[in-house]
């Protein structure tokens, strides 16, 4: 039918543009590494598995190229504004007057060479914009790693009160034995408030432990949120925004909190022995054991808490890590853009040279020649830009789209590398 026909027809053009475009780009890119020598490893640095490892890595960062080389880089725009262009130069010495050529030709060259001009301009905003992002994503990594730091040193001092806590309710269970059978050899009569030596010591571990613990869980949750919100989507910033009563409310809170738990564990196991029945020596086991307890839950939940940080820590910097490394790969592709906008300069300025030679010329096909060459060189140029930066906003889009994980805290939900699939 004629639908499927122009359809055909228009896949067909899509793909002539994209091989077109992708000619262009390695035709330039060769060009470049012949003029520039390249550093040749040797052949035991070659196979160094370090050097094989990095190798596959790249084939990896490789793969976005190869997805967005699928589909055209080059617009028709682009495409009818270079193929006029070389088509205006080659007709128009055998078409019109040579004055008139000596003015459409270097304007031809001209246009064909802003094409690529134009191209380096998004192209380097594209990378100047995927550096950023990735910087603001490594700064708000470091950030993380510094208080995940502070909640590790915070932490280091429960196993110690857990140690301390469980020692002494060790000891007040050897201390009635102990003062019974010291009471009985040497005939001395010992207080019973030496009982409660043991006891306070455990308590007091267990206070302090959970100081030690509340204070490490804010900050392993103040971790694992730095870059949440930063990245995040302004749809779901609007869900957790808070305004500064709440704020302040909030801090009251987590200071509220704190001193409760440390009332707690304070309170908590003595109170539990004296409502238990028994002698004092049987109460100060009985505390003695319960604030052993109550250390070995505080060191439990710091623990978890730090375990839930060090995760999402360890997403951030990953994500971090593959933001910077397709801002680089962008980088990568956008260095030739400076080359390419040069030599399109170069070929729309020896274009109007070039014309000046045509009156010597008496020859038409030497003359729609010498006058096509030029424009023809520009054109190529204009062509391998704009598919440099294609790629230069597929990569800087990659390493946003690796960034916005942090604002969703879920580093299987995207993948840059299916953005452009299907």
């Amino acid at each position: 039918s004629t639908v499927q026909y122009l359809k055909d027809t228009s896949e067909r053009v899509e793909n002539t543009i994209t091989n077109l475009g992708n000619f262009a780009y390695y035709t330039v890119t060769n060009i470049a590494e012949k003029l520039v020598t390249p550093f040749t490893a040797n052949e035991t640095r070659k196979n160094l598995p370090v050097v094989i490892a990095l190798q596959r890595m790249q084939k990896d960062v490789d793969f976005l190229d190869e997805v967005a080389t699928r589909t055209p880089q080059l617009t028709k725009l682009e495409f009818a504004v270079l193929f006029s262009s070389v088509l205006v130069s080659a007709i128009s010495p055998s078409l019109l007057s040579v004055k008139i050529v000596e003015v459409i030709v270097p304007s031809m060259a001209a246009l064909a060479a802003s094409v690529g001009i134009s191209a380096e301009y998004v192209g380097k905003v594209a990378v100047s914009n995927g550096k950023e992002i990735s910087a603001l994503a490594i700064q708000a990594a470091a950030e993380a790693e510094a208080v995940l730091a502070t909640a590790e040193r915070n932490k280091a001092i429960l196993p110690l009160c857990v140690g301390i806590a469980t020692t002494a309710s060790a000891f007040a269970l050897l201390a009635p034995s102990f003062l019974s059978d010291f009471s009985s050899r040497f005939s001395v009569q010992v207080i019973t408030e030496i009982y409660l030596i043991c006891p306070l010591i455990a308590v007091l571990a267990a206070a302090i432990g959970g100081l030690a613990s509340q204070e490490s869980r804010s900050l392993a949750g103040k971790a694992a949120g730095i870059g949440n919100r930063r990245f995040a989507m302004s749809k779901s910033v609007g869900k957790t925004w808070l305004s500064a009563s709440e704020q302040v409310e909030q801090s009251a809170n987590r200071l509220t909190a704190k001193w409760r738990s440390f009332v707690f564990g304070v309170v908590a196991a003595p109170v539990v022995a004296i409502c238990f029945p028994g002698t004092l020596a049987l109460k100060s086991i009985i505390c003695a054991a319960i604030a052993s307890a109550q250390a070995a839950y505080y060191l439990a939940i710091a623990e978890y808490s730090l375990a839930e940080a060090v995760d999402a820590v360890a997403l951030k910097s990953r994500c971090a890590a593959v933001s910077d490394t397709y801002a680089n790969q962008g980088t990568r592709a956008g260095s030739i853009l400076p080359f390419t906008s040069a030599l399109a300069g170069l070929c729309a300025a020896a274009s109007a040279a070039a014309v000046e030679t045509l009156p010597l010329i008496h020859m038409p096909e030497i003359q729609c020649l010498l006058a096509v060459t030029f424009p023809l060189g520009a054109a190529l140029f204009g062509a391998a830009a704009s598919v440099s930066k294609a790629r230069c906003e597929a990569d800087a889009a990659a390493s946003l789209e690796a960034v916005s994980i942090l604002g969703s805290g879920n580093m299987n939900e995207r993948d840059p590398k299916r953005m452009y699939e299907g």
